[in-house]
């Protein structure tokens, strides 16, 4: 981007930036502060969120966007059901999902999909706008005090619901249904979080061979937390992490299942990141 002689315009470049960062970590530690010290509810609790994800994915180093999907129903064919029958209509709060509109390649890929699948969907969702997007990590928001249990429970029946659709959508492309020797391997893991008040706890979910849900976590060392400044640029360097490993991983896998000629898998992209960074 910059001339390696111009090391004056890098060092006010690189100065901008972390002014700008320095900013945005100042704007969400006020936040947070207030919604802890003053007891607010989830809603308020949901611009720190938001202001979290965004920092993120505004850089544009990403091809996601964020979607609040509180007020969003997943569809009942992807909905889990509890040891009594009955189905569990759990949802989470946030989605972040991959964007055509700055990106001709998903664009293009979203286009041939729906011309070659009328009326099919992306995601498990009902609305008319979200249901057309592939969903990469899900977040599941409660103020603080809230019950951690029941997070993670609408976060594993939400997870749940995106593995679900994957796997509907790669046995779209074959002539058979997936064996169930092959579940592990061809539908990508999910990652999502949990967030209580300040604490932001990481979950990976994965299906298993006989389509029930794995869900990790929280892992001890990838929690973080927004109660203090150092908290929150650990939180945001996760999250560029994830959001990156999303665009550079996920996204290629959803093109090969969203595309013609099948799918190899999500580990060979994992394998051949690994062998590029080597």
């Amino acid at each position: 981007m910059f001339e390696r002689s111009n090391e004056a315009q890098l060092d006010q470049a690189a100065t901008e930036r972390l002014e700008s960062l320095w900013r945005r970590v100042q704007r969400i530690h006020t936040r947070a502060k207030r919604c802890n010290d003053n007891n607010k509810d989830e809603n308020a609790w949901a611009r720190v969120v938001w202001e979290a994800l965004e920092a993120v994915v505004e850089d544009g180093a990403t091809c996601l966007e964020i979607n609040s999907v509180q007020s969003q129903s997943i569809h009942p064919d992807y909905l889990s059901v509890d040891i009594s029958g009955l189905t569990v209509s759990k949802k989470a709060d946030f989605v972040l999902a991959f964007c055509g509109d700055d990106n001709d390649n998903i664009s293009k890929v979203y286009e041939d999909f729906r011309s070659s699948n009328k009326g099919a969907t992306l995601s498990p969702m009902m609305d008319a706008y979200t249901s057309g997007l592939a969903l990469a990590c899900a977040i599941e928001l409660k103020e603080a005090g809230g019950k951690a249990t029941e997070a993670e429970m609408q976060l594993a029946v939400y997870h749940a619901a995106m593995l679900w659709k994957i796997r509907e959508l790669i046995n779209m492309r074959r002539e058979r249904p997936m064996e169930e020797k092959d579940i592990e391997s061809l539908v990508p893991s999910v990652v999502g979080w949990t967030v209580i008040g300040h604490k932001w706890s990481l979950y990976i979910s994965s299906l298993l061979p006989d389509n029930s849900i794995m869900c990790q976590g929280p892992f001890d060392g990838l929690q973080t937390s927004t109660s203090t400044r150092h908290g929150i640029l650990l939180l945001l360097n996760l999250l560029q992490r994830v959001t990156t490993m999303a665009s550079n991983m996920l996204w290629p896998t959803m093109q090969e299942i969203l595309g013609e000629g099948g799918i190899r898998g999500w580990r060979h992209h994992f394998g051949e990141t690994m062998a590029n960074e080597s």
